[in-house]
């Protein structure tokens, strides 16, 4: 069973090289351009999300509370990426952070990390 990593990003050029750069690393790709909530989410049901900071309809911020606060997404480990130093907002929701432009390497290393079986962490998350 592949490991799915859904991508939100209102960039398609960000999106695009994601998809390209985890499809070679075995991954299954799915994409989201913008969103207004977390109804899509619950019927991708992804491993992990890749989640873009500065989004038209809704902050990366409040879509993270959303997801950590309800019960289907909780455990989903969330990566956020932004172009700007939105790091603290961030930490509050997310379980991880890599900037803009990103180095592919970090990125695949944090990528690694939160899939990896942690049940401290899972614990946390479902808290």
């Amino acid at each position: 069973m592949s490991v799915s990593i859904l991508i939100i990003d209102d960039d398609s050029a960000i999106r695009e090289l994601l998809k390209l750069l985890l499809s070679d690393e075995g991954y299954e790709i799915v994409e989201i351009e913008n969103l207004s909530g977390i109804e899509p989410i619950l019927t991708v049901k992804p491993d992990l999300i890749i989640l873009d900071m500065k989004m038209p309809k809704i902050s990366g911020a409040e879509l993270s509370q959303m997801l950590k606060n309800h019960p289907q997404t909780r455990s989903i480990p969330l990566l956020g990426l932004s172009g700007s130093s939105e790091r603290e907002a961030m930490s509050l929701h997310c379980n991880a952070f890599v900037s803009k432009p990103f180095d592919v390497d970090n990125l695949l290393e944090q990528i690694q990390l939160l899939l990896e079986p942690n049940p401290s962490r899972l614990g946390m998350l479902a808290g």
